[in-house]
């Protein structure tokens, strides 16, 4: 599943662990909360193109339920099968034929025929009468997430690029990229060349946090540099310095010290699944924009927590109880389960 509605490091963040090992088991217990809560509300998050089909009431209003992908954003093309041959023969153009509502909100859950339209007066009635071909989902809100760097070609095998700022993608994260949609799989190492050599040694000191780099602003506040094989956390980028303030030994990697003209790297190589929801695998050159989807912050944080539960409930071996002895930690649901019929409450709309 590529519809995450929380991302990998937002849950080693809250559940304090640190290093690699953990990623595939995060990875497994977020794409299943987030299937799961999905399912359990009957909405989709993150927006799809897709073509549904709805029944005709005979009536100049045509009431949507939420579909399969969830509900309606915004419409590409709607047809209508006067005739009942199956054909959708008509097409019917915003504002002239028809109107969606609410006019100014999302999601859409009713289309109305303008009594002015030379198309249709009512919706024929009978089953799958209208067509939909259009944008499905609660919202499509979307925050700046940089610019691609790498440049990538249209086709889906092309599945690597480098983006500006690792520090604004996660892995689970949804781009939109132009009109593609991708999911971000895992991110790895990019050297930052020339400008990200070491001007000066650093020593293996937790209190040596002024890392001495070839070109100031190379490095990103919130970016993770891997030097060696030590990863550190871009706390700071004190004005025009070549200095950058880091914290040492982040992510559960090693102390080490690091000599003059050593290589920096960053994790702005990300792989992704190309053109996923319906969208097609494009062309998008150096500087394009890139935006992903945000998924309302109660939602998001209701699936981490259910992530962070199914974690430690494997590691309890499903006995409740994580560890031994006098460290043993009891594993509550009781919360997470109120929390969660609170979001359920607050979202979920009937099966029609």
């Amino acid at each position: 599943m590529t519809d995450w509605l929380t991302t990998r490091e937002a849950v080693k963040r809250a559940l304090g662990a640190a290093g690699t090992d953990l990623h595939p088991t995060i990875d497994r217990h977020i794409a299943a909360a987030s299937h799961e809560l999905q399912e359990s509300i009957n909405r989709k998050f993150i927006p799809r193109t897709a073509t549904y089909y709805f029944d005709g009431k005979g009536k100049r209003s045509l009431w949507l339920p939420p579909s399969e992908e969830g509900d309606l954003l915004a419409v590409t093309t709607l047809k209508v099968d006067e005739n009942g041959d199956g054909t959708y023969e008509k097409t019917l153009a915003a504002n002239t034929d028809y109107w969606l509502w609410p006019d100014n909100g999302t999601p859409k859950n009713r289309i109305d025929i303008n009594p002015e339209s030379a198309q249709l007066s009512v919706f024929p009635q009978g089953r799958r009468r209208v067509e939909i071909v259009g944008r499905f989902a609660y919202s499509e809100d979307t925050k700046a997430a940089g610019s691609v760097s790498s440049g990538l070609t249209p086709g889906t095998s092309a599945t690597n690029f480098v983006c500006s700022n690792a520090a604004l993608i996660d892995v689970g994260d949804t781009l939109l990229i132009e009109s593609e949609q991708l999911f971000v799989s895992e991110r790895t190492a990019t050297s930052l060349g020339i400008a990200g050599l070491l001007i000066s040694g650093i020593a293996a000191d937790v209190s040596a946090t002024e890392l001495e780099i070839a070109t100031p602003g190379v490095a990103i506040v919130g970016e993770v540099l891997l030097v060696d094989s030590e990863r550190m956390l871009v706390v700071d980028t004190p004005g025009a310095s070549a200095f950058v303030i880091v914290q040492r030994a982040y992510d559960g990697s090693t102390l080490a010290s690091h000599a003059s003209a050593a290589q920096a790297y960053t994790y702005r190589s990300l792989t992704v699944v190309r053109g996923v929801n319906g969208t097609t695998a494009a062309a998008h050159p150096d500087g394009t924009a890139i935006r992903k989807y945000v998924v309302p912050e109660d939602i998001e944080r209701q699936v981490r927590a259910e992530a962070i539960y199914g974690i430690k409930a494997d590691q309890s071996g499903q006995t409740g109880l994580v560890g031994g002895g006098d460290s043993a930690q009891r594993v509550n649901s009781w919360p997470l389960r109120n929390q969660r019929q609170a979001v359920i409450s607050r979202y979920r709309v009937p099966v029609v």
